[in-house]
């Protein structure tokens, strides 16, 4: 009898060992369960801040186009060239511009006979004297030809680009007090956007590292856009 008392509480007690372990595994794996949740909770909040972070690093570059050579749309071209020249951190001491709508009369060279079978739609020019901070100067002519459509814009800009073709006369050479200035093409650049063509002619004021420097810099800024 007592033997057989003795096997039932040992059965009992297994039963509720058993009982016992059932309940730890369910209490780890809702624990297990809440932890991930947790997890779960912590990467959606961080792919928040990631996404806010994006989007004020947008925010940045937007900004940062803004301050690089930004000018108004409806400026005209002298204006714009302007902007893009201060943009450069380079001083404008002085400046003239003109418009006309003959080129022909306003060109020289091979240049000048293109006009006389292709005229222009029209003619800005402008020059500049530009300086830095250390007192070096350069003086820089820009043309700005609209021709009556991109083609004959792309062949004038051809033409313009080769050496000794010609070119647009330098207003600087027409008006203003830099009127024996020669262009030694050192520091041309060119540009075409649709139907205009843009070229920019720059030379070193004094025989200086700096002011050559500045007539580089100024020669590389062309805007039409």
């Amino acid at each position: 009898m007592r033997s057989g008392a003795a096997f039932l509480l040992a059965v009992l007690l297994a039963v509720f060992l058993a009982a016992g372990q059932c309940g730890s595994h369910k209490d780890d794996d809702d624990k297990g369960d809440a932890d991930r949740a947790s997890s779960s909770s912590s990467d959606g909040h961080d792919d928040t801040e990631d996404h806010d972070d994006d989007e004020d690093s947008g925010h940045r570059d937007t900004a940062d186009s803004d301050d690089d050579g930004s000018h108004d749309e409806n400026a005209s071209y002298p204006d714009r060239m302007t902007q893009r020249l201060e943009a450069q951190g380079l001083h404008i001491e002085q400046s003239s511009s003109d418009s006309d709508d003959d080129c022909a009369a306003h060109s020289y060279g091979q240049v000048a006979g293109y006009f006389a079978d292709h005229p222009c739609a029209g003619l800005e020019r402008a020059w500049y004297e530009v300086g830095d901070d250390e007192g070096n100067t350069a003086i820089v002519s820009v043309a700005w030809v609209e021709m009556p459509g991109p083609d004959s814009a792309t062949e004038l800009e051809a033409l313009v680009d080769r050496p000794g073709t010609g070119n647009v006369t330098e207003l600087s050479r027409e008006d203003g007090p830099h009127g024996n200035v020669r262009y030694s093409g050192w520091y041309y650049r060119s540009d075409r956007d649709g139907d205009v063509f843009t070229s920019v002619q720059a030379e070193p004021l004094q025989s200086t590292e700096g002011s050559r420097d500045v007539a580089r810099r100024a020669s590389g800024t062309v805007g039409t856009d």
